[in-house]
């Protein structure tokens, strides 16, 4: 025999909560302020979405490319075998 347990969600502690007006952090100090605009300057935003968007260009050419090969490929007929013993037409006089 097998025994499950129960369990009791009024067993459970409360959820705390913490105000933030108590919680308080030093201000940051000189070389941290210059690391963290180091880290979020512009320029490594805009070369970031710059990446992204020659990323995205390139998958939607590459897309473009196969999708304009497939259609291509649908429009041309096979090409013909020549059947063997007839001869070209265009040389004879």
């Amino acid at each position: 025999m097998t025994s499950h347990s129960v369990i009791n969600l009024t067993d459970t502690p409360p959820v705390i909560e913490v105000s933030t007006d108590t919680l308080t952090r030093p201000a940051p100090t000189i070389q941290q302020e210059h690391v963290s605009d180091e880290l979020f300057a512009p320029q490594h935003a805009n070369l970031a979405v710059a990446v992204m968007g020659m990323q995205l260009g390139v998958g939607l050419l590459h897309t473009l490319a196969v999708d304009a090969h497939d259609a291509f490929a649908e429009d041309e007929e096979p090409p013909r075998r020549k059947r063997k013993g007839v001869s070209d037409l265009d040389g004879v006089s």
